[in-house]
Parts: structure tokens; C-alpha cells; sequence
């Protein structure tokens, strides 16, 4: 297990890339320290050490190594070692950009705006305060609270949306998508 902290002089932008685990993140209400926490599923993994972990400006970033290509499909029994759980705390309010290839997405507290894309993941997210664009090709999406807009594009699984208080532009391959409450155009 690996954690970093980066003391915070304002706000911060949050920008994630992972492959494979899980991401959470805590936006917490005042908040003057970030904390980025990442734990190897894997005993004997050294994916925590190829993650490129830094405060470049007011934007944290959290990046592994590129999955993908000749020396992934020749040697893809050892993708267990390159999953991870990450866990995240920033500010309430920080606006994120969340990739990942099949690690879950949980964000807990309100984000500002958040875009994620996945290739397969289940994501939950809290509160978003301004506007939320998925992309996902197969997963379960639960949102309680969007402020803004959301933009879903997905391939197949069910998306569920609390209330949103803008429009709501969601299309899906196959699934479900349902939402309790949306204040703009469907």
C-alpha cells in the first residue's frame, strides 16, 4: 500500500487513469489535503509503483501505465497484477476526468464536473454539481444527483439517475435507463 498527500492552497482539478480495481473518491467539504491511497490486489504486485502519482498546478493526477498492444495480448495472464484499488479524497466541488478500462468508479460527496469513460465498470456517484458525462461500453451506473446536465453514452447494462436538474441525453446499446426527476428536455 502506497499513500501520497499534497497540501492544498485553493481549489483542484482531479484526473484519474487506471486500468484495472476500482476507483473511489471522497470529495469532503473542507478539505485543505488531498490523499491518494492505492492498495495492489495482487500480493508481490509492483503496478503501485509504476503509478505516476503528482499535483502538476492545482490539478492532481493519478496515471498508470498504458494497457493495450502486443506485450498485453502475448502476456495477458498477468493482467491480476495490474489491478489496483485507489481511493481518492479532494475537496467538495473538484471537477474530475475518471478513465479507467474495468475498474469500478465510486464518487462519495459532491464532485464539480465529472466525465468518465470506461470500457466495463459499475460506477455510483453521490452529487454532482455541475454538469456529468459518462461513456462506458458495458456496466451498472447509479447517480443520485446531478445539478447540471448529463451526457450517457452506453454500450450495453442499466443506468439510473436520481434527479437531474438539467437535460438529460442518454443513449444505451441495450439496458435500462430510468431516472426519478429530470428539469430539463429528455
Amino acid at each position: 500500500m502506497s499513500t501520497q498527500t499534497f497540501p492544498l492552497t485553493g481549489p483542484v482539478n482531479l484526473q484519474v487513469r487506471l486500468g484495472r480495481g476500482s476507483v473511489t473518491v471522497d470529495a469532503v467539504d473542507g478539505l485543505t489535503e488531498a490523499r491518494v491511497e492505492l492498495t495492489p490486489r495482487q500480493p508481490g504486485s509492483d503496478i503501485v509503483d509504476r503509478i505516476e502519482v503528482e499535483l502538476r498546478g492545482n490539478t492532481l493526477v493519478v496515471t498508470a501505465p498504458r494497457e493495450g498492444g502486443v506485450f498485453d495480448m502475448l502476456f495477458s495472464g498477468n493482467r491480476g497484477r495490474l489491478a489496483l484499488d485507489a481511493v481518492i479524497a479532494v475537496p467538495a466541488g473538484t471537477a474530475m476526468r475518471i478513465s479507467t478500462v474495468s475498474a469500478d468508479v465510486t464518487v462519495r460527496g459532491r464532485a464539480g464536473g465529472l466525465d468518465i469513460a470506461s470500457g466495463s465498470a459499475d460506477m455510483s456517484i453521490e452529487h454532482v454539481s455541475g454538469d456529468l458525462r459518462l461513456r462506458y461500453g458495458s456496466g451498472n451506473c447509479l447517480v443520485e444527483q446531478v445539478d447540471g446536465t448529463v451526457t450517457s453514452r452506453s454500450g450495453s447494462g442499466s443506468a439510473q439517475f436520481g434527479r437531474v436538474g438539467g437535460a438529460l441525453n442518454a443513449a444505451c446499446g441495450s439496458g435500462e435507463l430510468t431516472a426519478r426527476s429530470v428539469g430539463g428536455p429528455v
